[in-house]
C-alpha cells in the first residue's frame, strides 16, 4: 500500500472501518462448513436444478459448464462469504430465501423470480455451499448476455452496454486507492494486496458484469456512484460509506474497468 496516497478522510472514513472491523468479527464466528447440510437438500439434484433453471445464464457457477454469465456475480466461495446480496447474513435459511423469493427479499433487485420451488431452493443452496474451493468450469461457447431477463425491470434508457467508455481517471492510482480505503477489508480483487476477503462478491471480471449491486448498470459513473455513496444507491446494502472522494472513485472505477 503507498503510503500518502489519501492525505485526508472524511469522518465517515473512520466510521466505515470500525464497521468493516466489526462485520470481519462477525464473519469469524460463523459456522462454516456446515451450511451445506443445514439446508436440508441434496447438491447432486441442486446441480441438476441449477441447469434446469438456467442459473448459468445469469452467474458463473463452480462445477457448471455452460455461457459462464456476467449479469451477476460469480457465485465462487458461497460458503465462506458473510453476506449475500450485500444485505443479508449468510446462513443456510437467508440463502433458500433469497433463491426462491430474491424481490420478496429486495424488491429492487434485477434477479428475477423463477419461480424456484423450496425444495429445489434448498437443493441449489446445498450444491452452492458444497462446491465452495472449486474453479469455475470453462466456457464451452461464447458468452453472449441477455437484453433482459424474464421478468427483470428495464432500466431507464434500455439495455445498458458491458462497461462502456473507459472512465477518466489513473487506474494504477485507483489500485492504490483501493487497498488504501481499505476494500480489501470486504472484497476480492485482482492486483490489489491484501484484497483476499469474501464478505462481499468477489470483483474479477466486474467490468464484464451487465450490473452493479443487482441494480445499476455498469458504467463508470455508476461504479463512482456505487463507491462514494452505496448506501445512498441501495439503502438496504451493507457496504459501508468510506468517505471516498469523487476523484479517487474515480481512479477506482478507471482500475475495476481493466478487471475484466
Amino acid at each position: 500500500m503507498s503510503l500518502g496516497v489519501v492525505t485526508a478522510r472524511r469522518p465517515e472514513a473512520a466510521i466505515g472501518a470500525g464497521l468493516l472491523a466489526l462485520i470481519l468479527m462477525a464473519g469469524c464466528t460463523a459456522d462454516v462448513g456446515s451450511r451445506a447440510a443445514a439446508t436440508g437438500g441434496d447438491p447432486e439434484r441442486g446441480e441438476a436444478a441449477i441447469r434446469r433453471y438456467g442459473c448459468s445464464t445469469c452467474h458463473a457457477i463452480p462445477g457448471i459448464e455452460g455461457p459462464r454469465g456476467r449479469v451477476g456475480p460469480p457465485l465462487t466461495a458461497m460458503d465462506r462469504r458473510i453476506f449475500l446480496a450485500g444485505v443479508l447474513p449468510n446462513t443456510a435459511d437467508t440463502m433458500i430465501l433469497w433463491i426462491s423469493d430474491p424481490r420478496g427479499v429486495s424488491p429492487q433487485t434485477l434477479m428475477p423470480d423463477m419461480d424456484v420451488s423450496e425444495g429445489d431452493a434448498r437443493d441449489i443452496a446445498a450444491y452452492l455451499y458444497s462446491v465452495d474451493g472449486a474453479e469455475v468450469a470453462p466456457d464451452r461457447a461464447p458468452y453472449a448476455p441477455p437484453a433482459f431477463l424474464p421478468g427483470e425491470r428495464r432500466p431507464v434508457g434500455g439495455a445498458p452496454s458491458l462497461s462502456p467508455d473507459a472512465p477518466s481517471g489513473d487506474p494504477e492510482r485507483g489500485r492504490r486507492q483501493l487497498a488504501a480505503y481499505p476494500c480489501g477489508s470486504c472484497h476480492v480483487i485482482p492486483g490489489v494486496d491484501g484484497a483476499d476477503h469474501l464478505v462481499g462478491p468477489p470483483l474479477a471480471g466486474i467490468a464484464s458484469r451487465r450490473y452493479l449491486a443487482g441494480r445499476l448498470p455498469n458504467r463508470p459513473d455508476n461504479v463512482m456512484r456505487w463507491v462514494q455513496a452505496p448506501q445512498a444507491v441501495k439503502p438496504s446494502t451493507t457496504m459501508p460509506d468510506l468517505g471516498v472522494t469523487a476523484a479517487d472513485a474515480r481512479d477506482m472505477a478507471a482500475y475495476l474497468h481493466t478487471l475484466r
